[in-house]
């Protein structure tokens, strides 16, 4: 999944429990984005970003791990979401000595997303018809735009929203797209 990340133009750091860089694929130097890799140390390009850094990376990597999306800035003033991911369950057989995953994900701006579904359904285990719905919430789709395109009753959709979150970790339909967006074209 990190490859498949990075060959889509995503950088990742790996985390160790401690909230330590363990590994990073792609470039993070701060000239070209939010993030400078200093040794094992992740740093905010702005510095009064750091703190919500840390607390993001602590998150993660301590119980109760959950996943979370932050909003940070370059230089140049372009926003950037990194998503914290907690590594859980079989995915710690993958990455051993690693506690949670940092994606960088550069913010486009006034677009709708076009969601990946193979790719949210493999990551997140989603059924089709959440791939479906994470798709169209991800395009910025209410939930009466949803269940009429798919011609269902919006307590079905609610339903499916509610199964959505609990696999992504995510509580509101932004943290969602923020997180799914790192599965975007």
């Amino acid at each position: 999944m990190v490859r498949a990340l990075h060959q889509r133009g995503r950088p990742v750091l790996e985390f160790d429990a401690w909230g330590l860089v363990r590994r990073q694929h792609g470039i993070f130097d701060g000239s070209r984005g939010p993030l400078i890799v200093m040794g094992a140390r992740v740093i905010t390009a702005e510095p009064n970003e750091q703190s919500r850094l840390e607390a993001a990376i602590f998150g993660a990597t301590r119980s109760p791990r959950r996943p979370v999306p932050l909003l940070l800035n370059d230089r140049a003033g372009n926003r950037y979401v990194f998503q914290i991911i907690p590594i859980v369950g079989r995915a710690r057989d993958v990455f051993s000595s690693s506690s949670a995953l940092g994606i960088l994900i550069g913010r486009p701006r006034n677009t709708s997303l076009t969601l990946d579904r193979d790719l949210a359904i493999a990551w997140f285990g989603l059924s089709v018809r959440e791939a479906q719905i994470a798709a169209l919430v991800c395009e910025g789709s209410s939930t009466a735009q949803i269940s009429a395109s798919l011609g269902v009753v919006p307590e079905t959709v609610r339903f499916h929203l509610k199964s959505i979150f609990e696999k992504t970790g995510a509580h509101r339909r932004t943290a969602l797209v923020a997180l799914l967006a790192h599965l975007c074209q």
